[in-house]
């Protein structure tokens, strides 16, 4: 054991990281109750991710990050190669494709593919060639296609949640590196101009009726709405301090759907009300900060990938928080590091690993 590497360790990162975990397993505790056998499964497994996680955040922290950026390219090819598997050989649950069965394991590429796609954008950026009056249209086309691949097979499976974060995401860095006010305002446009084609072929009926339920939840309240509805009933009728551990009543009585993944912050939020919840968001705001931190002390491409880490975490935060308040359409998007699953807690740790690794990349090797 290298006791060097030991030391130099970002704890601070690290603490953070474990703090929101032993959040989620509180309220894993409580959403996953199971009267009859007077335990949690939900919490058990949970715990059992978290500690695969805290073993790939620790082996992704000893790997240089000069070893990642060397296989950035073949990380996104291996996504895109697992995604494209699920087209063909994917199991469908809650009328999507978007797993795979590897006996061993039931993995969702579009997790992985999230790193990968950080992995080589940054990489891509962080080149020495790049433009230094920031990007034009015609140097966009690269990056696009880095973008645009693993995004559409996202969006086939379909995953239209995890395809806008993909882009939320890539689209982050890219305002990082640097663009071109024109090609902005000329991406903006064509965003307004293909979301009429986009809406009337591209999205599956049951997509449209999200955003539709969203603007008016009330249309349809024992279907669609009924999800939105649920959830700001939870989170609202938390107040101050909350209803108390296992007392919430949308979730012992089982209102609340998707309790243990999608809508874990509403059980958070009504069990534990605005102080859990804003004990929550505060751990989140100083990790994302202690990134920020990081990746100001990091070489070009050690800055470009903890970044876009930051962003996997923000967007991923924004967009889940959004949908359980009803200010954003319902969509598959877990809380980062809370939401119960194997594929996204583990996803999350290997990706803060990799932001660990340009900490310990300060210190001398030799």
């Amino acid at each position: 054991m290298n006791y060097k590497l030991l030391k130099n360790i970002d704890w601070v990162l690290l603490g953070l990281v474990i703090a929101i975990s032993c959040i989620s397993l509180f309220v894993l505790s409580s959403s996953g109750y199971e009267p009859k056998t007077y335990s949690s499964a939900a919490l058990r497994k949970q715990a059992f991710y978290v500690a695969l996680g805290v073993g790939g955040f620790l082996v992704c922290t000893f790997i240089r990050v000069s070893v990642w950026k060397y296989w950035s390219y073949f990380i996104y090819g291996v996504g895109c190669a697992m995604l494209v598997g699920v087209i063909f050989y994917g199991d469908v649950g809650g009328g999507a494709q978007r797993w795979l069965d590897l006996k061993i394991v039931r993995l969702q590429p579009s997790e992985v593919m999230k790193i990968g796609l950080i992995l080589a954008l940054g990489r891509f950026l962080a080149r020495d060639t790049a433009p230094k009056d920031g990007y034009g249209l015609v140097d966009l086309i690269l990056p696009g296609i880095i973008i645009g691949i693993p995004t559409a097979l996202i969006f086939a499976q379909p995953d239209l949640g995890t395809a806008l974060t993909l882009i939320m995401i890539s689209g982050s860095m890219l305002w990082f590196g640097g663009i071109k006010k024109k090609v902005l305002l000329l991406m903006f446009f064509t965003a307004v101009v293909i979301a009429v084609p986009v809406w009337n072929w591209g999205l599956k009926d049951y997509q449209k009726d999200r955003v539709l339920t969203f603007m008016n939840p009330e249309l349809d309240p024992l279907g669609k709405g009924y999800h939105a509805i649920q959830s700001k009933i939870a989170v609202g009728s938390g107040g101050t301090f909350g209803k108390g551990y296992k007392k919430g009543t949308q979730t012992q009585l089982r209102f609340l759907p998707e309790q243990n993944t999608d809508f874990i912050f509403s059980v958070l939020a009504e069990e534990n009300g605005f102080i859990g919840a804003f004990t929550l968001l505060s751990l989140y705001f100083f990790l994302i900060l202690r990134i920020f931190f990081i990746a100001s002390k990091g070489d070009k491409f050690s800055t470009f990938l903890s970044f876009g880490i930051a962003a996997y975490i923000f967007w991923q935060l924004f967009v889940n928080i959004g949908m359980v308040i009803g200010i954003l359409p319902v969509v598959g998007i877990t809380l980062p590091l809370v939401s119960y699953g194997g594929t996204s807690v583990i996803s999350f740790y290997i990706s803060l690993g990799l932001v660990s690794s340009v900490a310990v990349k300060r210190m001398n090797f030799k």
